[in-house]
């Protein structure tokens, strides 16, 4: 029996290349998932997390009554 050859990665594509979206943090600059105390994912917690995010974006993105005149 022999052992498969090397594995080719398929050619790159032109224009297909990873989009960055200006702005964006990177992935380095982004918190660990949360775990749970015994090391597993917790999902709860992660959504938890973006609730509270989204809910901060959206009370800076409403105008304050009498602050823009």
């Amino acid at each position: 029996m022999r052992t498969p050859g090397k594995r080719h990665r398929n050619p790159a594509i032109a224009g297909q290349g990873r989009l960055i979206l200006p702005g964006a943090p990177s992935h380095e600059n982004r918190a660990r998932y949360p775990r749970d105390h015994c090391g597993r994912a917790d999902r709860q917690a992660a959504r938890a997390h973006l609730r509270m995010q989204r809910d901060a974006a959206v009370t800076r993105a409403v105008p304050r009554p009498g602050a823009a005149a």
